[in-house]
């Protein structure tokens, strides 16, 4: 559909998810209110938006997300985020951008490698994962957008299960653009040694209930699943954000996931218009300004 579609939809569902972060399953309906992590006020993004958005900005300028200038203008874009003491950001991520001397990409991803080394089992979260969707909008190919996102996932992230997962995700919704919805279109840019395991991972999700998945969806893997397996259930978009939500647990950040594929493919038409103009957040610019420039020129591109 559009490239304004796939962040507005990301940007509502973060907004609404994020009221009900961290609350077990529930049957309400998701209503725009306060609430959540920090009682965050009702229309506000949370980080998986705000860090999502130094990636938007630098797609609408026109900068190249292949060069070692658009990876410093989103690590300075974080830095700048993470300067005005956000009361939600992911413990790894507050580690990394806390602990290096000097933000570049290259001391991230070198910070990241290291955290992975040293705690093998536990640098798999889903922030990367989160903020990559704005990746697959940028007019790359398919290895170029699977290049690209794997590279600014492992600037904090440095499992590379983590890495894959983020760019295979980046990719689909590059195809999605085009109305093709295919979680396996970047699959065979998976490393080898990653392949057979994520081919199992989308394997279960397109076998498992969703909520299935939910418990322990802050984790990259997890979240992942629950977002193909609830979109794979076909239902309308809004609902299935909503039910999502209703799922309980990393609300905010499994619904962004699942709402940048679904924005991508089937467009925005179905949020009400009050979301779509209200929801604000970081670093203070309310959505519609967010998506202008891709309204204005609808095939903008890095």
């Amino acid at each position: 559909m559009s490239i304004a579609a796939a962040i507005t939809y990301a940007a509502v569902a973060d907004a609404l998810g994020g009221a009900y972060e961290g609350m077990r399953p529930f049957q309400t309906t998701p209503q725009m209110i306060d609430g959540g992590f920090g009682n965050r006020k009702a229309y506000y993004w949370t980080d998986d938006t705000a860090m999502s958005v130094p990636i938007i900005v630098a797609i609408s300028a026109g900068l190249d997300l292949r060069t070692s200038e658009g990876e410093q203008y989103v690590v300075d874009g974080w830095s700048a985020w993470f300067d005005s003491n956000p009361t939600d950001i992911g413990i790894q991520t507050r580690k990394l951008l806390a602990g290096v001397e000097t933000r570049t990409p290259d001391a991230l991803a070198a910070a990241a490698l290291d955290h992975f080394q040293q705690f093998p089992n536990g640098s798999a979260g889903n922030g990367a994962l989160m903020r990559s969707y704005p990746v697959g909008l940028a007019g790359l190919d398919d290895a170029d957008t699977y290049r690209v996102a794997y590279r600014l996932a492992s600037l904090t992230h440095g499992d590379p299960m983590s890495s894959a997962l983020s760019a295979l995700w980046a990719v689909a919704v590059r195809r999605a653009l085009a109305g093709e919805l295919n979680i396996r279109a970047g699959l065979h840019l998976v490393e080898d040694a990653l392949r057979e395991r994520v081919e199992a991972l989308i394997r279960e999700a397109e076998s498992t209930d969703a909520s299935v998945f939910a418990r322990r969806n802050g984790w990259v893997e997890h979240a992942f699943a629950q977002a193909w397996a609830a979109i794979r259930r076909g239902d309308a978009p809004l609902d299935t954000v909503n039910a999502i939500i209703q799922m309980g647990f990393d609300t905010d950040t499994v619904a962004t996931i699942a709402a940048s594929l679904l924005g991508a493919r089937y467009g925005d038409a179905d949020l009400p218009e009050d979301w779509k103009q209200q929801v604000k957040g970081w670093p203070g610019m309310l959505l519609p300004e967010l998506v202008a420039p891709f309204v204005q020129d609808p095939q903008r591109k890095s």
